[in-house]
């Protein structure tokens, strides 16, 4: 692949997801809750874990593409719940919204179930090297 066609790749494939979906969620994190039918008595607060599952996911791919492939599990995990506690701040100033501590555990939460599902999966792909 040439440099040109490899940084075409990287940004269509690699670049293009993660800043969508971090866009979709700056969306509906300063936006109204949209209407949707819940059972718990309109709470969705449980939709956070699979959104930053799904961050912390896009941000993997990201860094294990690149030259952070050692420590992607965990710049995965910092930068999707850095990314979550901003969008609580920015919740602070907004009149539709509201910061909650139970949504940041719950961005938290997401972003490490990327470690549990992925590790398996990507432990054949990414080998651990010993320390010895």
């Amino acid at each position: 692949m040439t440099g040109v066609n490899r940084k075409i790749y990287i940004f269509i494939y690699i670049w293009l997801p993660l800043v969508v979906w971090m866009a979709v969620i700056f969306h509906f994190s300063i936006t109204s809750q949209p209407q949707m039918p819940d059972q718990a008595g309109g709470d969705i607060s449980y939709l956070h874990l699979p959104v930053y599952f799904v961050l912390s996911a896009l941000f993997l791919r990201m860094f294990l593409a690149g030259k952070y492939r050692q420590h992607g599990f965990l710049l995965a995990i910092v930068n999707s719940t850095v990314y979550g506690a901003a969008m609580e701040a920015l919740q602070f100033f907004t009149q539709v919204r509201f910061f909650d501590y139970l949504d940041m555990g719950l961005n938290f939460a997401g972003s490490c179930l990327v470690f549990i599902f992925a590790s398996g999966a990507l432990g054949k792909l990414v080998p651990i090297k010993s320390q010895d």
